[in-house]
């Protein structure tokens, strides 16, 4: 938000399409603005929007209405905002954050070690950077146990039952107790609902996203983001479903990768799961060709479209910034639609009158070297 007002203030573009008229240097409001602006909208206003994008591709002839009954859905992990998950940092911010209810709320405690907890986490990285996991393992424990004192503190007053104390004294408990084979664990107090997701062999802390694209002419048709990692096969009739909502028509085929295996689904949709190197009937062989064009659109919208790193926090957050990502995709392919519909009228128009008449003008292509 603080990068798009910085832009505005400079470019004059914009701020001729924002409805001004004459150009200003300062920022028109603060970037919280912008945070209230979006929790405004919501998932339901941001959904309609998307509809809205792909109605308008079908009106303008960009994407036809029988391409919607064919998709392709893929999931991706959308990564959160937050430092690398570490047993001893998380112990650090929720000691950190008790501390803070302790003084605000005149809790009596026995003593105050919040920057020996820094230390231990500072000590605790040292250690494991340099494969002494015997002194990593002493510091994890001394801050487990101050960690406990200090819950210990807070339970013993009557304030510990107010919701906002309550709610985190149960998010360090479980920071406190759970170990590396715990299940539904914490990787951030601040943002609870991350999840450790691994694609591609590599681990993402975050949400996973599907996506449902049309196979041909790709737009993205619907979007359904989960704060959890299950199985891509679990996600796939929620993400049918979001599509038939989205668009009024029910898809006919889905293609899949193998990641989607025997996936149940409530809809009367032909589901194909195919593999790079295992043959198919020749019918098939269009779709499967078409099954990989969604990955070059996650690409798209992870580098052109913030989907790579999500900043909004909450699981309404990760949402929104999906569903923003997904609209900005298809706004900028319908934008490219309308310039080879405004160059064909250009084309047309050359023809037809004489060149002393009517000059087309054309921005030269200069290569970069």
């Amino acid at each position: 938000d603080e990068e798009v007002l910085e832009t505005w203030s400079e470019n004059a573009a914009w701020q001729y399409f924002s409805g001004r008229i004459h150009f200003v240097m300062e920022r028109p409001f603060d970037s919280s603005s912008l945070t209230h602006w979006r929790k405004r909208l919501g998932e339901d206003t941001l959904k309609l929007l998307l509809g809205m994008t792909v109605e308008t591709a079908v009106d303008t002839k960009a994407l036809s209405k029988k391409d919607l009954e064919t998709v392709v859905v893929d999931t991706t992990a959308q990564r959160q905002n937050i430092k690398r998950p570490g047993t001893a940092g998380l112990m650090a911010d929720a000691y950190g954050v008790l501390q803070a209810h302790a003084k605000r709320l005149g809790i009596p405690l026995r003593r105050n070690l919040l920057q020996k907890m820094k230390q231990n986490e500072a000590d605790y990285a040292d250690f494991i950077n340099r494969k002494k996991t015997n002194e990593a393992d002493i510091l994890l424990k001394e801050a487990r146990m101050l960690l406990g004192e200090l819950i210990e503190d807070i339970e013993w007053s009557p304030l510990a039952n107010l919701p906002d104390v309550a709610q985190d004294l149960e998010k360090a408990r479980k920071i406190q107790t759970q170990t590396r084979k715990s299940k539904d664990k914490l990787y951030s107090f601040y943002e609870p609902h991350t999840a450790a997701i691994v694609k591609n062999g590599t681990c993402v802390f975050g949400s996973k996203a599907s996506f449902v694209t049309t196979a041909r002419n790709p737009f993205v048709i619907a979007v359904k983001v989960y704060t959890d990692n299950r199985y891509d096969g679990h996600t796939l009739d929620e993400a049918l479903h979001a599509a038939a909502e989205i668009t009024g028509v029910i898809p006919k085929v889905a293609a899949c990768d193998l990641g989607y295996r025997g996936a149940e689904i409530t809809l009367q949709t032909q589901i194909h799961c195919f593999n790079r190197k295992r043959p198919v009937a020749d019918e098939l062989l269009p779709l499967k060709r078409r099954r990989p064009s969604i990955e070059p659109i996650i690409g798209h919208l992870k580098s052109d479209h913030s989907l790579g790193l999500n900043r909004l926090s909450g699981k309404q957050g990760c949402t929104i910034n999906a569903l923003l990502a997904a609209i900005g995709f298809n706004l900028r392919k319908l934008q490219r639609h309308l310039v080879r519909f405004l160059r064909l009228i250009f084309a047309q128009l050359s023809t037809s009158f004489p060149s002393s008449s009517f000059v087309l003008y054309t921005r030269p292509i200069h290569s970069c070297a």
